[in-house]
């Protein structure tokens, strides 16, 4: 796994990362017609539409709107992109776990990666090395590190990140939810977090593709 080499190698994350990298760009180029794989686009608005009584009513008017305007581009999306999810072997990066394979925009692989990388350890961050077995400074550092490497500009750059907080936060929060956070200490500051999070990033956007 990527997560093992970038354990044993901690000097060539870029280089790793690089590897990373092209293989989302070779998803992200992959022609899908519709009939062939579920769209993202319905995963995401099943996702806001659960928030509805937990976000105030502005905040989720306008999450709902621009989820529903979300282009739906015919291109693969993994849907689950982290790096125990890929593998290496004889120097060719293999993709695994590919029941979350979908079409649509790709924003929401970044959102997934997000997550992985920062979103799901943000209150605590043992969270990564629980799961990748890298601190949280790395992946942190591989989250940024992959959008240097994917975006030549700076301004698409930001402006996909926050796209991608505001549908990871989305969807880390009704995953928060599902699983009883609003009744442990843990789950109520994560649930407490995306909702900050959501409070400072929606004013920022109009819509959610690039």
């Amino acid at each position: 796994p990527l997560s093992k080499l970038l354990q044993a190698n901690p000097e060539k994350l870029e280089e790793y990362v690089a590897i990373y990298t092209e293989l989302l760009k070779k998803i992200h180029s992959t022609p899908i017609r519709p009939e062939e794989m579920p769209a993202i686009k319905e995963t995401g608005v099943n996702w806001v539409k659960f928030l509805q009584p937990y976000l105030p009513e502005a905040q989720w008017e306008k999450l709902r709107g621009m989820m529903d305007e979300m282009s739906e581009p015919g291109f693969m999306v993994h849907g689950d992109y982290h790096v125990n999810n890929v593998m290496i072997q004889d120097g060719e990066p293999l993709l695994i776990d590919m029941d979350t394979v979908a079409y649509g925009h790709p924003v929401f692989d970044f959102a997934a990666i997000y997550l992985a990388c920062v979103g799901y350890s943000e209150c605590n961050h043992a969270g990564t090395l629980e799961f990748y077995g890298l601190p949280y400074e790395v992946t942190t550092k591989i989250w940024q590190t992959l959008l240097q490497q994917y975006f030549e500009d700076e301004t698409q750059r930001q402006d996909a990140a926050r796209k991608a907080q505001i549908i990871g936060y989305a969807r880390m929060m009704r995953r928060t939810i599902r699983r009883n956070g609003l009744n442990t200490p843990d789950g109520q500051e994560l649930i407490a977090l995306c909702k900050q999070r959501l409070s400072e990033l929606l004013p920022q956007v109009e819509q959610l593709h690039y």
